[in-house]
């Protein structure tokens, strides 16, 4: 017996012969959330994730801020998080650099004459890197969603598959862990500035931590 009609037998012997107990239809099920197109085929989503890459669309640091935003949130696989998190590390790292040079040529800090040059520098690679990582993700993404579309009726085409996305995986896993090393960088290097640069720019060196963390 059904489950909902199991639970209600009891009570309802206590209604009359031939009344009927009035049931609550079940609760619709939640609806899945509707893709930014809304667009459906055969009553089913698009499978987003299984779709071809690009990998030609140019680099992430030469579109404009509200260019990246929005293929942000596009439907298109790249950018992810992956390469979210690196640019979000490399406004960190610039953010560092502002700070030392703010800091630079200033008699109250002719101290640390040499840990704001040091900063400079160091932040404006590290800049650099984690911008170029925002690119490595998604391509390493690309790579990783290709061999996933490789052939698999064969035994052979199996073996080959299976070889390909593990070395794809292995890129896909240590671009992230590059990053986090960035920013672990990134997060060094703005201590080292800290109490020893321009207090005026005492909040942005701290949101650039918080940024890099």
């Amino acid at each position: 017996m059904p489950r909902h009609l199991a639970a209600s037998s009891a009570p309802d012997a206590a209604l009359g012969r031939g009344e009927r107990r009035q049931t609550t239809p079940e609760r619709a099920r939640p609806q899945r959330p509707v893709p930014l197109d809304g667009a459906r085929r055969s009553g089913t989503f698009i499978a987003l994730y299984n779709r071809t890459v690009a990998t030609d669309a140019g680099r992430f640091r030469d579109l404009t801020l509200g260019v990246f935003v929005d293929r942000l949130a596009s439907l298109d696989p790249v950018p992810g998080g992956g390469s979210a998190s690196a640019v979000v590390a490399g406004l960190a790292a610039g953010l560092v650099v502002m700070v030392a040079v703010l800091s630079q040529d200033r008699p109250k800090y002719a101290a640390h004459a040499a840990t704001h040059a040091a900063a400079a520098a160091r932040g404006g690679e590290l800049a650099d890197r984690l911008l170029a990582l925002a690119d490595e993700d998604a391509r390493a993404y690309a790579d990783f969603a290709a061999c996933r579309k490789m052939a698999r009726e064969t035994e052979h085409e199996r073996a080959l598959r299976a070889s390909a996305l593990r070395r794809a995986a292995r890129t896909a896993a240590s671009v992230p862990l590059d990053c986090v090393a960035a920013c672990l960088e990134v997060v060094d290097v703005a201590e080292s500035l800290a109490g020893r640069s321009n207090a005026n720019a005492a909040s942005d060196l701290a949101v650039a931590t918080l940024l890099a963390e």
